[in-house]
């Protein structure tokens, strides 16, 4: 079997996640996952021409525009480049105003080791008066800011956290290889590469598609639908979790008429947001607001926030955009206690 045509059959295995049976699905969820699927193609693709190179590499944003899993937070900016853990790197930068910056050495999806120093944040990074750093990433331990790259090390990934990205700069950054080894010239295409890459790519997309449905799935293990829960931090590590961060979760399904009202009481902390994603753990797309954080959301010591799929007249609306089923992550950083939000089904 030729490598495409491998790719296209294993993609083709992937439309299976689309008849879930312990997934409720309607025809809207049906719809945004033959979208899911052809994003992931997108990113398999995106990956064949524009492969990691350890040794020249670059901060780049993930993948492709609107290529989105995992529940990402609207208010970050996700970047990454790639690092072989044999080599020593230098990252330099300037801090900016983002409210939150953080760096860790990643494992494929696993944002840390526990016992390791493969996470920095801005808290832990020491800079110049002018807001300027160096940071070195090595397997053996550097003098002033440095992180861990562990035998599994692939990644350096950053998170940028804005509370308002009209106000705020995003840090300048930039990263280099210092010992990079020597590389026979070869081609520019090179089949054998490019085959294996092609076959990788298929394999991504079927796992990554079953990898997040079998996700959403396991919520029912924690908490019942319209509650909310938080994974124990090994599970939320694994999952590619930055280790300041904690997000309670819940999975929602309303019957038409119904809203779901979510009480937060925010715990002393950095930051914190709520917001909504489809199914397939994108966020959602609705004309009226699916996300707000603390500079945003009106309240005192508590906050109430209305899911609907149309404005309740509450002062904290989130648009379901038609949707009866979809899924809520809340997020608190550096917080000094981990509270679960109270949900009430009500009628509107």
């Amino acid at each position: 079997m030729s490598a495409w045509q491998e790719f296209t059959e294993t993609l083709a295995n992937a439309e299976e996640i689309l008849e879930r049976g312990d997934v409720t699905l309607d025809e809207l969820d049906r719809a945004e996952g033959r979208r899911f699927l052809g994003r992931l193609a997108r990113l398999a693709f995106h990956a064949l021409e524009v492969p990691p190179d350890p040794y020249a590499p670059q901060f780049r944003a993930f993948g492709p525009p609107d290529v989105t899993f995992g529940i990402p937070n609207p208010d970050n900016l996700y970047q990454s480049a790639p690092v072989d853990p044999a080599c020593t790197y230098r990252i330099t930068g300037r801090r900016n105003t983002v409210r939150f910056l953080g760096f860790g050495a990643q494992a494929p999806g696993i944002a840390a080791t526990p016992g390791t120093a493969s996470h920095l944040d801005d808290e832990q990074l020491a800079r110049d008066a002018d807001g300027t750093f160096e940071i070195v990433a090595s397997a053996t331990p550097g003098s002033g800011n440095w992180i861990e790259l562990t035998p599994a090390a692939r990644t350096i990934m950053v998170r940028q956290t804005f509370v308002d990205r009209a106000a705020e700069l995003a840090a300048e950054l930039a990263i280099e290889c210092l010992d990079p080894p020597a590389r026979s010239v070869r081609a520019e295409v090179d089949p054998g590469p490019i085959d294996d890459a092609l076959t990788a790519a298929a394999h991504r997309v079927e796992m990554l598609s079953r990898f997040w449905v079998d996700w959403v799935a396991g919520f029912a293990q924690h908490a019942p639908v319209n509650e909310f829960f938080i994974l124990d931090e090994a599970t939320h590590l694994g999952l590619g979790g930055d280790p300041q961060v904690r997000t309670p979760l819940c999975r929602w399904y309303l019957a038409p008429g119904e809203a779901l009202a979510v009480e937060l009481r925010p715990p002393v902390c950095d930051y914190w947001n709520i917001q909504l994603a489809n199914i397939w753990t994108e966020p959602l797309s609705a004309p009226g607001p699916t996300c707000t954080n603390y500079a945003h959301a009106r309240g005192g010591d508590a906050f109430r926030f209305v899911l609907a799929d149309r404005d309740p007249g509450d002062a904290n609306w989130l648009d379901t955009g038609g949707h009866r089923n979809g899924l809520i992550s809340v997020r608190w950083v550096r917080a000094d206690a981990l509270p679960l939000p109270a949900t009430e089904v009500v009628l509107r």
